[in-house]
């Protein structure tokens, strides 16, 4: 008699089902990784075009951050280099995927509810809050543990993705 038993049949079929459950794990993954890779990128990105916009111009360009939100684009007028920036920001907001949100910001180590990065003209100086020297800003998925830093020198003037995750 030829042909598969029953037995053969479930063991072939369960065997099939378990790598489709383990492939499509292993895209979710992939997929929560590359969602998080490309939001940091872009905010740096972001980061840096707001730099350049300092130095094209005669306004104080920057973001605002909040923890469990993501960044708002920040806008006031350049006084002079004694005087600095105008204290009223004009808010607009930017355009980020409803996936992530900012987990933690950090200023020299300490953790902060929110805080604004400014870029003054007309080199594109980075400007911390109360005399900061170093920013940290953590991205992550809302409700998983996938995550990505930024880090901030106003010293240096470096803007740097971290590229390993930096987990909660």
């Amino acid at each position: 008699m030829k042909g598969f038993t029953l037995v053969e049949i479930i063991i072939v079929v369960s065997i099939i089902l378990t790598l489709a459950v383990l492939g499509v794990e292993s895209y979710a993954v992939a997929r929560r990784s590359m969602v998080i890779d490309l939001t940091t990128d872009k905010l740096v990105q972001a980061l840096y075009s707001s730099r350049e916009q300092a130095k094209n111009s005669a306004k104080c360009t920057g973001m605002r951050f909040e923890t469990n939100k993501m960044p708002q684009n920040i806008e006031a007028d350049y006084k002079n280099p004694v005087d600095g920036c105008e204290n009223d920001f004009e808010v607009s907001s930017a355009t980020w995927t409803k996936e992530t949100q900012i987990y933690a910001l950090l200023l020299d180590s300490d953790q902060k509810e929110s805080f604004d990065v400014v870029f003054i003209p007309p080199l594109g100086q980075i400007k911390l809050p109360d005399g900061f020297k170093n920013a940290e800003i953590i991205l992550s998925l809302k409700n998983q543990t996938n995550s990505r830093k930024i880090i901030l020198s106003s010293l240096t003037g470096k803007i740097e993705k971290l590229l390993n995750n930096a987990t909660r």
